[in-house]
């Protein structure tokens, strides 16, 4: 190594230098006790300082914990509020909706009811317009028939023979009222005509005897016993009508 190579290390080195030496050994230990009573009292008041940080930290952990607490608190209490609305108003609208429900059942119930009161009404008018008795309800007697079972031949015979003859009544009946009618009807219009030209019906050759009514027979009434149907039973549960002989045959 060349004696200018060491010359540049030299160079570059940090130069030292001595201070305070123009004071004594007594005046720089005095001022080196008064700088670390310097550096003590600071450090003292650094601590001090950081000892009340640490407190404020404290507190203001604890403030905030509470305010956090209290906002939870807070806030569960709302939410148990909503809910309990909530559940308030779900069960009201349960109520109302179970309520308009029945009411709609009851109105149908109601509806239904009426229809089948009306339909037999209907079925009653139309049993007596066909000749059958309005009071013999045939789905009453259905019902029992199924639930008790089936019926016996005999049973059947004789109910199918009471329905026959009671059609036959009626209808004979019917017949004789309508021929009266008609013969009451002309012999009034007679009785008018004569009344008009001023004979008398007790006038002249003597009393005017007035035509007999014609003889209808009349099958007498018999007990029913069991369901009436058979053959002459017609649809919607009414009976059909026989054909009977003619008067003068």
């Amino acid at each position: 190594m060349s004696l200018y190579s060491l010359s540049g290390v030299v160079k570059t080195g940090f130069v030292l230098r001595r201070h305070n030496q123009d004071k004594s050994q007594e005046d720089y230990n005095t001022e080196l006790e008064r700088m670390n009573a310097q550096i003590s009292a600071e450090n003292w008041t650094l601590q001090n300082d950081n000892k009340q940080l640490a407190t404020l930290i404290k507190e203001y952990e604890q403030t905030l914990e509470n305010v956090m607490t209290t906002f939870r608190t807070r806030a569960n209490e709302v939410q148990q509020r909503e809910l309990t609305l909530m559940r308030e108003y779900e069960r009201k609208l349960l109520l109302r909706e179970t309520e308009e429900l029945s009411k709609a059942l009851e109105r149908s119930t109601h509806f239904s009811t009426s229809l089948g009161r009306i339909g037999g009404a209907l079925r009653a008018i139309m049993r007596a317009l066909g000749g059958e008795d309005p009071s013999f309800n045939s789905l009453e007697l259905d019902i029992q028939t199924n639930e008790n079972g089936k019926q016996t031949t005999a049973d059947e015979r004789e109910s199918e023979l009471a329905a026959a003859e009671w059609a036959l009544e009626r209808e004979c009946e019917l017949t004789r009222l309508e021929q009266e009618n008609r013969l009451l009807k002309q012999l009034a219009m007679e009785h008018a005509g004569i009344f008009a030209s001023g004979n008398l019906v007790g006038g002249g050759d003597g009393i005017r005897e007035l035509p007999k009514l014609p003889v209808i027979l009349k099958v007498p009434a018999r007990t029913r016993k069991g369901k009436l149907g058979g053959k002459g039973v017609g649809p919607f549960g009414m009976y059909k009508k026989f054909d009977e002989p003619k008067l003068g045959d």
